[in-house]
């Protein structure tokens, strides 16, 4: 559904360009859907998405599970060895 969503508004931010506001939301629903670590932080951008861009791309942007954005999840810090006694 991620990338269902990201093409939807690349193709609406691609046809409807001159409208500024397009090429502006689809840039901030982007960056967002890279940093994300939860869907619960993307419901406002796709519901913006979804009245000012895309429909489809909105729509997806809300379909998406938790799972979708897991790799952008910090790695864990690696574990420091222990110290010799």
């Amino acid at each position: 559904m991620k990338t269902a969503a990201k093409v939807f508004t690349v193709i609406s931010s691609v046809m409807f360009f001159w409208t500024i506001i397009e090429p502006i939301f689809a840039a901030i629903a982007w960056k967002k859907m890279k940093t994300i670590t939860r869907r619960a932080d993307l419901t406002k951008w796709a519901v913006l998405t979804l009245i000012f861009m895309n429909f489809w791309g909105g729509l997806f942007m809300l379909l998406t599970k938790d799972k979708d954005y897991a790799c952008n999840a910090p790695a864990p810090a690696p574990e420091a060895p222990a110290a010799a006694q």
